[in-house]
């Protein structure tokens, strides 16, 4: 019975096909494992798919994005420092509240645009006057 570890290595695969339309850089992060070179590969199609159009979003995904984005250390020089350049600019762009907060600014849906409020107000029973 394959292991865990091989089913989803074979089902990234079949995910993470690599694409001719977008040929992963040379200087990219590789895996290697001896054996699995074509599993390893899609693999790294994979996180290659996600990873080249991101960047900065909106401050609500600060927690996840910079380790995403950063961890290829990709290039040299000016090219290096290219989505370092993007996220201290982003980090130092962030508006904070009177009390010192960053705002989440994620959109005007079930609270404000500003914040991310805890309880959201449905489920304190609405806005009161005080």
């Amino acid at each position: 019975m394959p292991s865990i570890v091989h089913r989803s290595l074979s089902v990234l695969a079949f995910l993470a096909a690599p694409s001719a339309a977008a040929p992963i850089p040379n200087d990219f992060p590789q895996f290697v494992v001896p054996g699995k070179e074509r599993e390893l590969e899609s693999l790294r199609a994979l996180f290659w798919l996600h990873y080249e159009p991101a960047g900065p979003l909106i401050p609500l995904w600060d927690e996840w994005m910079p380790m995403a984005t950063l961890w290829p250390a990709r290039g040299d020089g000016t090219d290096l420092q290219a989505m370092r350049t993007q996220w201290a600019r982003a980090l130092a762009g962030r508006t904070l509240s009177a009390e010192g907060y960053v705002l989440t600014m994620q959109h005007d849906g079930p609270s404000h645009a500003e914040g991310w409020p805890f309880p959201s107000w449905m489920a304190a029973g609405g806005v009161t006057d005080t």
